[in-house]
Parts: structure tokens; C-alpha cells; sequence
């Protein structure tokens, strides 16, 4: 068996507002190809609508595995917010609708068919199995939905706790959780990342890097319109400076070369392979649920100023934890949060949407 450590190269492609996102994919892709470099992107259903109408990046795509990143990333309600309901199976319910469902991006509401159905439908050959949460917010309502959907391997959650270092893969109620990702940005020294995810593939198994094809080509996050709220219509951001923006190329072709040295020398082998090395089960005993949640929800806090009521209760429950004593660790009622408030198996409580 191959014991090369592994470099799974991962991008999310989600700014459904701008053009110049496309054209910096483009570039991102052919860069890809010249160094005969697989990757694994994690598409929304807003981008797999739009890339419809471009064939040329569908073509490059083939190259590629791909994933799902939601049906509509950023569209408010984000995921923690419609998963915030009190019973954890109307949470599910929600989740497998909008996950099927064109969202329209103003409003928020499902509409026709869309999301991971059209990603699929689109790449037809492949199979669709991976998922990534928008800001790796994810909640575990919204992960068995997607199982319930096909959905094989997590490349979201930061599991607290369980103490393993080694970039192994985690196997838990039917879902494969990577390794939590090394995020890269374009604009950073190429030299240094190469030097810093070696210096990491030398104590793991395995080696997640992620980012997205908007970094390239814009100063600031394309989202950045629906953190308060919906917009009443969608306006481009401005795009970046040229000078930047070939910069960054440069960059980052820099990078991916010192990634093909380090390939031809057998330090890593560069893979979007979903097999290979087998998964370690986990002890969910050893979860600490509590960082676990918080870490998730970073996202939806500092960015969209959203707080969850019920969805700390979720993970309790997902991670077997039910006879918690909830009270010794938030104290009484009145200043426990409702997230709290859970209990499934009761008939009197009535599901929130």
C-alpha cells in the first residue's frame, strides 16, 4: 500500500455575482491543468445554475471531482439559522428541502428544483458524494440530510477533543469527516505556504488546503451583501486591481509548481481521491461538543450576527450525549440559553421553522 502522504487540494466555488469570478475559475483550472494537477471543488447550486451557460468551464471541470457547498451559501437563512428549530427532525425536513430546491437569492424561499439535484444533473458522469458547509458552518441536522441525500464525506467540521494530530480520517454514523482544511489566500508568499503544509505533511496523513476562486480576483468577500440581511437586489463588487490580480496569478502558479517538485519527489501525492487509506472510528465519548459547536458557528456569529437558540442541542444529540446534565453546566433555567430547551421525544413541543 502506498504510504505517501496525501495533499487533497479543495476550492469552493460560490460568487454567483460576478463575472470576474468566472474568468479567475478559468485561469484557476488551465493552471491546474498545465501542471496535470487533480483538485476537488465544492460547487453551490447557484454556480452549478450558472455554469450552464459556459461549457468551456465545464469542460475543465472534467478534470476534477467535485463537490457540494450548499444550494445557496451566504442567502439568508444560512444553514444554522434554518436548522435552528427546536425538534432535530424538522430541522432534517427543512435541510432536505432547501437542499433540493432552488433558493431564490433575494427572498430567501425555495422555489423549483435546483441544488444538489442540479449539480448533479450537470456533472452526470460523476458521483456527487462530498460536502463542505459555507464558513464550515455546519449542523449535524443538516449533515444526515445530506447522507439521506447521497452525501458520503464532511470536509467541514473541526471535531474538538478526540486528540488526533495525524490528519486522519474519521468515520461516524455513516459520514467520513477529513481533516479540517489549512486555509490558503493567493496573496500570501507562495514560499512560506509550500514551507508550512510540508512542515504539516511530515506529522499527517493527510493534508486539506482550501480556498476559493473569487480570492483572486476580488478585495473583498462577494457575500459580504448578506450579512446583515438579503439585499433588494444584487450589485457587483468592485472589481480588483489588474495589478493584483496578475500578481496573485503569479503567485499561485508559483505555488502550484513547488507543489509538482514536491510530487515528483515523493514527499506528497497530490489526490482528490475519496478511497485510499482506511477511516478511524470514532469515540464519541471523547467529543468536546460544547468547542465543537462554538468553532461551527463562528461564521454565522461574526459575519451575520446570528446566535442559535437550539442548535448547541443538536449537537448534543449527535454526538450521543443525551443524558447530559445540562443544568450543572449552564446553571438553572432562566440563565441556561434556549438552545437548551430540547426534547425531541416530546409530543407538547411543537417544531419551529
Amino acid at each position: 500500500m502506498d504510504k505517501t502522504n496525501s495533499l487533497v487540494l479543495t476550492f469552493d466555488v460560490e460568487d454567483f455575482t460576478k463575472n470576474v469570478s468566472l474568468r479567475a475559475l478559468t485561469i484557476l483550472l488551465k493552471l491546474l491543468k498545465r501542471y496535470d494537477l487533480k483538485s476537488l471543488f465544492f460547487v453551490t447550486g447557484y454556480m452549478a445554475e450558472t455554469l450552464k451557460k459556459y461549457p468551456d468551464i465545464l469542460q475543465l471541470l472534467e478534470n476534477h471531482e467535485i463537490g457540494y457547498h450548499s444550494s445557496s451559501h451566504s442567502v439568508r437563512p444560512i444553514i444554522p439559522e434554518f436548522t435552528d428549530t427546536r425538534r432535530y427532525s424538522k430541522a432534517v425536513e427543512i435541510s432536505l428541502i432547501r437542499e433540493t430546491s432552488h433558493i431564490n437569492p433575494l427572498t430567501g424561499e425555495p422555489e423549483e428544483e435546483g441544488g444538489i439535484k442540479i449539480l448533479r444533473e450537470i456533472f452526470n458522469n460523476k458521483e456527487v458524494v462530498s460536502f463542505r458547509a459555507p464558513g464550515f458552518c455546519w449542523t449535524p441536522p443538516h449533515l444526515e440530510a445530506l447522507q439521506k441525500l447521497g452525501i458520503k464525506y464532511d470536509f467541514s467540521a473541526k471535531l474538538h477533543g478526540i486528540g488526533l494530530l495525524s490528519g486522519e480520517k474519521i468515520a461516524f454514523k455513516g459520514t467520513i469527516f477529513y481533516p479540517f482544511p489549512t486555509y490558503v489566500d493567493f496573496w500570501e508568499n507562495p514560499f512560506r505556504l509550500i514551507s508550512l503544509f510540508s512542515s504539516n505533511l511530515s506529522k499527517r496523513k493527510i493534508v486539506c488546503l482550501s480556498s476559493h476562486e473569487w480570492l483572486l480576483a476580488s478585495p473583498k468577500p462577494w457575500d459580504s451583501v448578506y450579512w446583515r440581511n438579503n439585499p433588494k437586489d444584487l450589485t457587483s463588487n468592485s472589481k480588483d486591481h489588474n495589478l493584483r490580480i496578475v500578481t496573485n496569478f503569479l503567485r499561485f502558479d508559483t505555488f502550484l509548481k513547488g507543489i509538482k517538485v514536491l510530487e515528483k519527489f515523493k514527499i506528497l501525492k497530490v489526490t482528490p481521491f475519496f478511497g485510499g487509506r482506511k477511516s478511524k472510528p470514532l469515540d464519541a465519548s471523547c467529543v468536546d461538543v460544547a468547542k465543537t459547536f462554538h468553532f461551527s458557528m463562528r461564521w454565522a456569529e461574526h459575519f451575520f450576527n446570528y446566535n442559535p437558540r437550539y442548535v448547541l442541542s443538536h449537537f448534543y444529540r449527535y454526538f450521543d450525549r443525551h443524558n447530559v446534565d445540562y443544568m450543572s453546566v449552564h446553571g438553572s433555567d432562566e440563565t441556561r440559553p434556549h438552545s437548551l430547551w430540547f426534547r425531541d421525544d416530546s409530543s407538547s413541543l411543537i417544531g419551529q421553522s
